[in-house]
């Protein structure tokens, strides 16, 4: 009865698809009263498109903590009351606020606009001219910051504001990304990103989860708070297959009603939300939340945006800027090959591991063995190389023992390699 209900889901939102709105969301916009906008965020000013794509957005989420932070346990209630003990993370939020508002009262008359700013006490906000804000947060035992979606462009643009006024500012107050708790989680947003095609957003999905490596160590490491497919049930795992393939038959099944050889779109949210209800309804966190997964579903509908979860907390704005144009990119790839098949990946992990998380020396031992560095350091190099990326640059992204000779992908220690020798991925 289950699938019945799926297949209904899937085949009709592609049978009601239309000519005017996929026009529009082909470029990424969102389509009302007839007319094409470009959305921001959610709660933003439509903006009207031109003959140009909208433009496609990220949104970040930064981590900081102190050893104090880290002791401290889990996250308080963030109020209007500066609390002077510093031990926690609302008193250090709170001073964090305080000393930007004399930051920015400083800078009221500078002539440079970039550099002007206030902090909207009720929001969180530090707010510049130009309409630029970045919102202090807490979570467990972390100081978080938030951005509003923005273009990669403009996330170039805003470089130096970034460095200065959130990794160097929390820094001289000794605060940094810690790798033990926290995330650095981006969030990508669907309409510009996927453009309303919810086949390349499925294959994002299925690319990045035959990946699982990814997750718990080429770009995250605490996989027990965002644990890939791989390490869930096999409940989860074979639903997800059977929604691929479901998928798949829907979409060749309405093409032919339709007599099209252009794949219809089916909206993008009823087909997260399917796979949500059915596949990443549990986790084998230590949270209750579903939510807490390699990738979460859940912003979809209501942010309008897919958060990647399993990514250590950037330490730099470099290692922000790399792994926006490394989604990108791989997106792009995606385009090009399409309708990626869902296989089994390979990991072995002791489940005596997965459930008994606070076991953490038996976490440390097992992620520090040679063979899951060497599969690290593989899967990585395949997922950037086969997105035209360089190597040469992305492998500062992984963890410092996956970096040594030892573990050169498999790939470059043939002789006969070349740039040119990295296949596609199998359809």
């Amino acid at each position: 009865m289950k699938y019945f209900a799926s297949t209904i889901v899937l085949v009709f939102a592609l049978l009601l698809a239309r000519t005017s709105l996929a026009e529009c969301i082909k470029e990424g916009g969102r389509l009302i009263d007839g007319q094409c906008y470009c959305f921001r965020t959610a709660d933003d000013k439509a903006l009207k498109t031109s003959a140009e794509p909208c433009p496609k957005l990220f949104g970040i989420e930064l981590t900081f903590s102190n050893p104090t932070l880290m002791g401290h346990g889990g996250a308080e209630k963030l109020d209007d009351e500066l609390d002077d003990e510093l031990d926690n993370a609302v008193g250090v939020a709170l001073r964090w606020l305080e000393d930007m508002a004399k930051i920015c009262a400083d800078r009221a008359k500078s002539s440079v606009p970039a550099d002007r700013c206030l902090v909207d006490r009720t929001s969180r906000r530090i707010v510049y001219e130009d309409g630029f804000y970045v919102q202090v947060s807490i979570d467990d035992r972390v100081i978080e910051l938030q951005a509003r979606p923005l273009s990669h462009a403009e996330w170039v643009k805003y470089k130096h504001r970034i460095e200065n006024d959130v990794f160097a500012f929390a820094a001289k107050r000794g605060l940094l990304p810690q790798r033990q708790v926290g995330g650095g989680h981006v969030h990508i947003d669907v309409a510009s990103m996927f453009a309303g095609d919810s086949q390349l957003f499925l294959d994002f999905l299925v690319d990045f989860q035959n990946r699982p490596y990814l997750s718990v160590c080429a770009l995250g490491s605490n996989f027990i708070a965002n644990p890939p497919l791989a390490l869930q049930s096999e409940r989860q795992r074979s639903e997800f297959k059977k929604l691929v393939s479901l998928y798949r038959r829907s979409a060749d099944e309405a093409m032919s009603r339709l007599r099209s050889t252009e794949p219809p779109r089916v909206d993008i949210v009823a087909l997260a939300k399917v796979l949500i209800d059915d596949v990443f309804n549990e986790t084998i966190s230590f949270a209750s939340d579903p939510k807490y997964q390699a990738i979460n579903l859940g912003h979809v509908a209501d942010l309008g945006t897919l958060e990647i979860r399993s990514i250590r907390p950037q330490k730099n704005w470099e290692q922000m800027e790399l792994l926006m144009r490394l989604f990108s990119a791989r997106i792009d790839y995606l385009k090009r090959h399409p309708r990626q098949d869902y296989a089994s990946p390979a990991f072995k992990l002791d489940s005596k591991l997965v459930y008994n998380y606070r076991d953490q020396k038996a976490l440390r031992l097992f992620f520090k063995t040679d063979a899951v560095s060497q599969a690290c350091s593989d899967e990585f190099y395949d997922y950037v190389t086969g997105a035209g990326l360089s190597w040469d640059e992305y492998k500062s992204l992984l963890p410092e023992r996956v970096q040594a000779a030892k573990f050169l992908p498999t790939a470059l220690k043939s002789p006969t390699h070349s740039s040119e020798d990295t296949q596609p991925l199998s359809k």
